[in-house]
């Protein structure tokens, strides 16, 4: 038995060699090292990256090593760069006392004869939100988490972790596109559960296991982690705003021009619940928020997505991208991540909700990068003068351009529009007959965990967004974030708000006119500044939030279709009293609509957030 045990214990030890690096996991895209990386791109010192994100942490250093042996920075850049390096190479220290374990979180258990450790830790984060005026409240966000993780020999790195979250939620406070939920699953009570509390606990969970195969031409990832594909401060296909979700990632480089990223994975759900049921998170969940709870079917989908990059002359890279949502269902055509799944999706009987589209960047290196992107869920008229008003052509675009900024280390400005087409990220039910179910039907729309996958704005949107990062001396940092939004409601306005195609083959969709129908405008401005201490692990930020709103009534139906019409009368109705089945509330949808009234006077709010993130 004691000889079973030992080799035992020997090939655990032999399996976790050079564990204390991590190397190959990912770095999450709130990191600062993003920032840099892309402000290096900019002034021409590291060659353009691949626009799938995250990177794994040998990636970063790789390129961070590049920076600093570059004799086009700074002696300061040169000082951010070694921390930078310092932060993602070096080991933990040896732990003696509890002091030391305090000083960095993380014991590090070694095997020198065998190369080998793992790293065991925790971390947290506090953050505290709170409004000038007292009427509206405050919001209180704080994690513990514990983990493990390390090296499996010279190819993979894993992370398992648990997060415990005690958190207070007022989506008020914050811009309604911006707001977006941490916890995984639900919120919930240990006591008292018919009561309201202050705080309610959640879970905060990010598994990975990464591989890493020929030199880094090869990554395999299975993770629940953030991601962020494209030109873009956030992006339309997996925009960073969104939330994480479980997939199963391929990156690999073909050639020094051609780069391909493949994820598949299982969409997520939060359930809204009685705990989160407030005046301040009102609006958001009622029209910034999609879930059918934790034992709900409605909303219960699967992810695949791929992107091919290719780097050609001129400071150029061309992306092209596609994704799909869909039921969840073992559906091999979806997870094979060489076929193209606009036609896949024809095929399987066109049910499922496509995305695709194409971007660019071009630098003009040491000045500029101007970059754009172009994606559509459904085309039908290419007339030139007809292209941009027809109804049915979903599309929406995104351009911007990044200045460098001799201001600092690493600043640049970025200024970007965004705009969503109606119906964009939306889809049909898809009903299920003979099921033993009364009328069952489940959505298709471009959800996760409740909130958008894509850009975070609602469709039949636009955005003008102002972006700054300074990094200043001794790990201070300052950025500023200026957004003006604004809102139509001529139709497909939200995520559930979809085209009835029947109804656009009869015309009963006017050509778009976003300006015609505006009943929403918003600016938001962020303001902060962080502060990465030297001696300890200890990072320290503060923000101003302000935000401005303005708005007209909420668009009102005036007409609908019945989809228990018989063709005589068309399907189209002008007062739900005439449906078909007046019992049924499905079985009419809204297809047109009017905004009335004014502009209201500008309701202001202004927001102070400090927090402090610890052993991180």
């Amino acid at each position: 038995m004691k000889k079973a045990t030992s080799v035992l214990i020997l090939l655990l030890l032999l399996i976790t060699q050079n564990i204390f690096s991590a190397q190959y996991l990912s770095v999450p895209l709130s990191h600062q090292v993003y920032g840099i990386i892309e402000a290096s791109e900019l002034k021409g010192i590291i060659d353009p990256l691949p626009l799938a994100k995250p990177y794994p942490k040998s990636e970063i250093i790789k390129n961070l090593t590049i920076i600093k042996d570059s004799d086009k920075i700074t002696a300061e850049e040169k000082l951010v760069i070694e921390s930078l390096i310092k932060e993602f190479s070096l080991p933990p220290e040896k732990i003696e006392n509890l002091y030391d374990f305090l000083r960095q979180g993380v014991y590090t258990a070694e095997v020198e004869t065998l190369g080998s450790s793992l790293s065991v830790g925790i971390e947290g984060e506090l953050e505290f939100t709170s409004s000038f005026q007292r009427t509206e409240g405050y919001e209180s966000r704080n994690v513990g988490r514990a983990y493990i993780r390390g090296d499996i020999l010279d190819f993979a790195s894993f992370n398992m972790d648990f997060g415990f979250r005690l958190d207070h939620l007022n989506a008020s406070l914050f811009l309604p596109n911006d707001y977006s939920i941490p916890s995984e699953g639900n919120y919930d009570t240990l006591y008292d559960h018919g009561d309201d509390h202050i705080f309610y606990y959640g879970l905060d969970l990010h598994p990975e296991l990464s591989f890493y195969f020929l030199d880094g031409n090869l990554l395999l990832r299975w993770a629940s982690i953030k991601r962020d594909w494209g030109v873009g401060e956030n992006n339309l296909m997996l925009s960073g705003s969104a939330r994480s979700f479980e997939g199963i990632e391929l990156s690999a480089q073909f050639a020094p021009w051609l780069t391909f990223d493949f994820v598949t994975g299982s969409l997520g759900k939060f359930e809204y619940n009685s705990n989160m049921d407030s005046p301040a998170n009102k609006e958001f969940f009622e029209n910034y928020f999609f879930s059918d709870g934790q034992q709900g079917t409605t909303l219960d989908n699967n992810f695949s997505a791929h992107r091919v990059e290719l780097a050609l002359p001129g400071n150029i890279r061309l992306g092209i991208y596609e994704s799909v949502v869909y039921r969840k269902r073992f559906e091999i055509a979806y997870l094979n991540p060489f076929s193209i799944l606009m036609f896949q999706q024809r095929i399987l009987g066109d049910f499922d909700n496509m995305l695709a589209g194409i971007d660019f960047q071009w630098r003009l290196p040491g000045i500029l990068r101007l970059y754009g992107t172009a994606a559509t869920t459904e085309m039908n008229e290419i007339n030139p003068s007809r292209f941009f008003k027809v109804p049915r052509n979903i599309l929406s675009m995104q351009g911007g351009i990044d200045f460098n900024v001799p201001i600092g280390s690493f600043s640049k400005f970025t200024f970007q529009y965004t705009y969503i087409s109606p119906f964009f990220y939306t889809h049909y039910p898809v009903n299920i007959e003979d099921d033993g179910l009364d009328d069952y039907a489940y959505e298709l729309m471009y959800v996760n965990k409740g909130e958008n996958l894509g850009y975070p704005l609602r469709p039949n949107s636009d955005e003008f967004l102002i972006s700054t990062q300074f990094n200043l001396t001794k790990g201070l940092r300052a950025n500023l974030t200026a957004k003006y939004q604004r809102r139509s409601g001529q139709y497909g306005f939200n995520i559930d708000n979809y085209m009835v195609y029947r109804a656009a083959s009869q015309g009963l969709y006017e050509d778009k006119d976003f300006t015609g129908f505006l009943f929403e405008k918003t600016f938001g401005l962020t303001i902060g500044i962080s502060k990465t201490l030297d001696k300890y692990p200890v990072s320290l930020y503060a923000n101003y939030l302000y935000k401005l709103s303005t708005k007209r009534n909420q668009p009102t139906a005036i007409a609908w279709w019945d989809f228990k019409a018989n063709a005589q009368n068309g399907g189209v109705i002008y007062n739900t009293n005439e449906a078909t089945d007046p019992s049924d509330p499905d079985s009419i949808h809204p297809i047109q609509y009017e905004v009335t009234g004014s502009w209201s006077s500008p309701t202001h709010s202004h927001a102070i957030q400090i927090g402090v993130s610890i052993w991180r």
